[in-house]
């Protein structure tokens, strides 16, 4: 959404004052970027602990299984 602001004002900008457009694009090109690349990096470790997590699991669940005596 910030990211859609940032794009929207500096549209504004260059339309409404072309002197003024180098400088504000300058300006919102860090906040477009953190807008676009953070959610990205968010799924990206949400993956990886997900993943992680599961593949520990399955592994513990393995080893606890085959070492575990067998009754009869």
């Amino acid at each position: 959404m910030l990211g859609t602001v940032c794009f929207v004002v500096a549209a504004l900008a260059r339309f409404l004052a072309p002197s003024l457009a180098d400088t504000s694009a300058a300006i919102f090109v860090l906040p477009e970027i953190i807008c676009e690349v953070s959610p990205l990096a968010y799924r990206r470790l949400e993956w990886l602990t997900t993943s992680w997590s599961m593949a520990a699991r399955t592994y513990l669940s393995l080893r606890v299984s085959t070492t575990a005596p067998r009754c009869g």
